[in-house]
């Protein structure tokens, strides 16, 4: 009786190191696939495969974007993807074991980032028959405008912006001769008909409003200057 047990103690501690020495032996086969961001197979994908001892195991996918890397021992390991015209997908940690061996990964293209810009013209563009600038006095401005003498308007007109007087008192406008101004007066010109000087004496206490224009030349104006007199 003895024997008998004897026997099956030895039997069962061989068949322990037996099974011991199977589990230790096992190996793994990793079985993965890699879709796009919309769900598609990419094919083609070379994979690199590193952990326990392994350096650098290499598989690429086939059309349906499946690959298998054979002999491997449980465990973890660090994957690599890459591809022309996806993103690189690198650092990627899987544990294998024997109830995780199928492994899905997704690979995104490349985007080029593109941005639309739509110009539009600017509504306050300048128009041939638009007056680009203009200024204007009011009656109670010249009449505090401190003039040598209140009937002369022209030495009141060079406090707009846009006149000068030069040393034979002649009026320019905006940068002109004396000669490419039109005075009016409540749509009269009053301008010299033959020089085109500004030499109408007005006493300043009639006039309500001195504006001047500049602008291009109109089909009615001869002159790309107006003062205007009101």
């Amino acid at each position: 009786m003895w024997r008998k047990l004897h026997l099956a103690a030895v039997a069962l501690a061989l068949l322990l190191v037996c099974g011991g020495g199977i589990a230790a032996d096992t190996t793994l086969t990793l079985h993965g696939r890699v879709l796009d961001e919309n769900g598609l197979p990419v094919a083609n994908v070379q994979v690199k495969l590193e952990g326990l001892g392994k350096a650098g195991i290499r598989a690429s996918t086939d059309d349906a974007g499946y690959f298998s890397i054979l002999h491997l021992a449980p465990g973890p390991y660090t994957i690599e993807l890459s591809k022309v015209n996806f993103f690189l997908l690198r650092g990627q940690t899987i544990q294998l074991a024997a109830a995780a061996t199928e492994f899905s990964f997704t690979l995104n293209h490349v985007q080029e980032l593109r941005e639309k810009v739509d110009v539009v013209a600017d509504p306050n563009r300048i128009e041939p028959t638009a007056t680009p600038q203009s200024a204007t006095l009011t009656s109670t401005e010249i009449f505090y405008i401190p003039v040598p003498d209140s009937h002369e308007l022209a030495q009141s007109l060079v406090a707009l912006p846009q006149i000068v007087r030069d040393n034979t008192t002649l009026l320019h406008v905006a940068g002109a001769r004396a000669t490419q101004a039109q005075y009016m007066l409540d749509g009269f010109e009053v301008g010299n008909p033959i020089s085109g000087a500004f030499t109408f004496r007005l006493i300043v206490d009639a006039l309500r409003t001195s504006e001047v224009q500049t602008r291009r030349d109109a089909p009615e104006y001869c002159h790309p200057q107006v003062p205007n007199l009101r």
